[in-house]
């Protein structure tokens, strides 16, 4: 049996599937305001900025991840660590 871990072990895509999840159960119990607490500098810019023109979605997230920030009165971050 062949187990694949790879992407796994790449924090940025377990960091923004973690962030779709939870974006989606918090909207799923009608939460209004979010407070994301990350060390993740990648999840800061999209959070604060979105991304820009350069910026190259590997993971496919930020279209669902952007609807999903669109449905809470205030999306804010900080980063920990």
């Amino acid at each position: 049996m062949i187990e694949e871990k790879a992407l796994l072990s790449d924090i940025d895509f377990r960091d923004l599937s973690s962030l779709c999840i939870g974006l989606t159960e918090a909207k799923g119990f009608k939460i209004r305001r979010i407070l994301i607490l990350t060390n993740n500098a990648l999840l800061e810019t999209i959070i604060k900025n979105g991304t820009g023109e350069e910026y190259i979605d590997n993971y496919g997230f930020y279209p669902d991840i952007k609807k999903l920030m669109n449905n809470f009165e205030e999306v804010a971050v900080k980063v920990i660590g």
